[in-house]
């Protein structure tokens, strides 16, 4: 008769609301979470009032010590973090570790990544599998060495891209696809049933941190491209355009299902408070479903066109 699966002790390192599910889902397993850690509180909103990280808030409606650094690189933190003596670390959407934080889990670092590797090496791998107008996506466990993402892979798990699923929504998804594997990883990780297994660099591509060059619209590109661009930054930081000198962010779009007849691109060919807005593209016509102009709320083609902010033959540029 065989013992119970050994549950390690654990420090979980992460940020954002994708890493929530996650923590929320360790904590509630048979492991034993002993701190967080995480950045600082940051300034948010127009009354710039420091607001904790999303992983911070989740730690402490679990009670779980947390520990917010701002460099990593700090002896403070890492005397702190030694003294932790954790079996194994967890990390997902968090910073580029020191090698010598790396030292210190008896049992290594584990990071959960948002794409199929070594396919989409980086910061923005679930934005970078959305612009490039991909099917299927995934997750993948492994253990982090001292180069990005390249280290000796532990799990996987294949997750589909639905046609009109936006950054938002997908991150969402995939965050609770991720929290299963990753608690999954790191009990058969540590109990000596998984091995890791090497990355085939020749295989990698890469996902940069999205910057500004990402966000305008080039309505001379093909409504698809067009269409999983809007797909892959929203709702934030939205990609842009412009309506005479206003800033305008398309948030949801799809491909027309009725042509209207052809304009120039970027060309309003339709707008109608109860049939959408379609505009003009390089290659086809996109229908917008949501936007914003700057400073404003998020609305809806219809309301937009309702409120009589845009017509038939505006151009956006």
């Amino acid at each position: 008769m065989t013992g119970s699966p050994k549950a390690p002790t654990i420090v979980f390192m992460g940020t954002p609301e994708f890493a929530v599910p996650s923590l929320q889902l360790l904590a509630a397993s048979k492991h034993s979470v002993i701190a967080v850690v995480t950045g600082p509180p940051k300034p948010t909103g127009r009354g710039r009032r420091l607001q904790p990280t999303p992983v911070q808030l989740a730690a402490e409606a679990l009670d779980i010590p947390v520990v917010t650094v701002q460099d990593l690189k700090d002896p403070e933190f890492l005397d702190i973090y030694q003294g932790l003596k954790p079996d194994v670390t967890a990390v997902v959407a968090f910073r580029i570790l020191p090698p010598a934080l790396l030292q210190v889990p008896t049992r290594g670092t584990i990071n959960l990544h948002g794409s199929l590797l070594p396919k989409y090496r980086g910061a923005a791998p679930i934005q970078r599998a959305l612009m490039a107008g991909d099917t299927q996506t995934g997750l993948t466990t492994f253990l982090i060495d001292k180069r990005v993402d390249t280290g000796g892979m532990l799990a996987r798990n294949i997750v589909d891209i639905h046609p009109d699923e936006t950054f938002g929504d997908l991150s969402e998804r995939m965050s609770e696809v991720g929290a299963e594997l990753l608690n999954r990883t790191i009990l058969q990780y540590f109990n000596d049933e998984l091995t890791p297994q090497p990355q085939d660099d020749s295989q990698a591509t890469g996902a940069p941190k999205i910057k500004p060059d990402d966000f305008p619209i080039d309505w001379s590109a093909s409504a698809y491209h067009i269409h999983c661009q809007v797909r892959g930054l929203s709702p934030i930081p939205g990609a842009t355009t412009k309506l005479g000198d206003t800033p305008v962010k398309i948030l949801r779009s799809r491909l027309a299902t009725e042509e209207q007849p052809s304009g120039n691109p970027g060309s309003v060919l339709l707008a109608h408070p109860k049939q959408g807005l379609v505009v003009q593209c390089g290659a086809g016509q996109l229908e917008i479903l949501e936007l914003m102009k700057a400073g404003k709320k998020a609305t809806s083609g219809k309301q937009f066109v309702g409120g009589r902010q845009i017509k038939q033959f505006d151009q956006l540029t």
